[in-house]
């Protein structure tokens, strides 16, 4: 498996998926949980290229739901960086899927990653 059946699988889940390199996708995204419920985002991806082995890292989004804040610390106020892969109005939130190997290690599992980020933001 590689980059192609991350892809692959966030189609299956019914989403959309511009390929915008080989290795950075863009996706548009209604937030399902949390203060944010119901509001249209879109998620990137970027260097997914060993997938499943590792997951993408996370999170990629626009707009910017939280204010840029670069130094280290605990979710949701810290770790909050411009996303230059993206453009100026992303942010990347530093919040790797460390619990990867316990998962079942594919779209799903990174989306409720995702989805627990936005949830507890």
């Amino acid at each position: 498996m590689a980059a192609i059946d991350f892809v692959s699988q966030l189609r299956v889940l019914g989403l959309e998926v511009e390929e915008v390199r080989s290795d950075l996708i863009i996706v548009p995204y209604i937030i399902p949980v949390g203060r944010c419920r119901g509001q249209s985002a879109r998620l990137g991806f970027v260097g997914f290229g060993d997938f499943p082995q590792n997951p993408p890292g996370c999170l990629h989004i626009c707009p910017r739901l939280l204010p840029i804040n670069q130094t280290g610390g605990a979710h949701p106020h810290a770790s909050v960086h411009p996303s230059p892969n993206f453009g100026d109005e992303w942010e990347y939130w530093s919040r790797p899927l460390s619990h990867w190997a316990q998962t079942e290690r594919n779209a799903r599992s990174v989306l409720a990653h995702i989805n627990h980020l936005l949830d507890t933001m």
